[in-house]
């Protein structure tokens, strides 16, 4: 069975059914707040390889871990000399065929 995180629970504990789809204050508030007390954040790319969520989880912190080589050159100029620290790289191809484990 799938089990949420402690701080994503407590997050979804904490909202009222109302305000979880319809309040975007408080659901930014708390992916603020599951980034900064994270280590590593799961960036898949969507219909770009670009997204705001991979900015946001170096600006509060969180280790992005990208899944396609086109991620790795995005905003590689305003990285600068930490580009090869400021990610962790896992072939999405080595996750789909088992290769790869994220949980260990």
């Amino acid at each position: 069975s799938y089990k949420l995180s402690p701080t994503i629970q407590q997050f979804h504990n904490t909202i009222d059914e109302s305000q979880k789809v319809t309040n975007p204050v408080t659901v930014a508030h708390g992916i603020r707040q599951i980034k900064q007390e994270s280590v590593f954040c799961l960036e898949p790319p969507g219909e770009t390889a670009s997204r705001k969520s991979l900015v946001e989880s170096l600006l509060f912190g969180c280790i992005p871990v990208i899944f396609t080589r086109s991620q790795e050159a995005l905003y590689e100029r305003y990285w600068g000399a930490w580009h090869q620290d400021s990610r962790v790289y896992v072939s999405a191809q080595d996750l789909i065929s088992g290769t790869k484990d994220l949980r260990h």
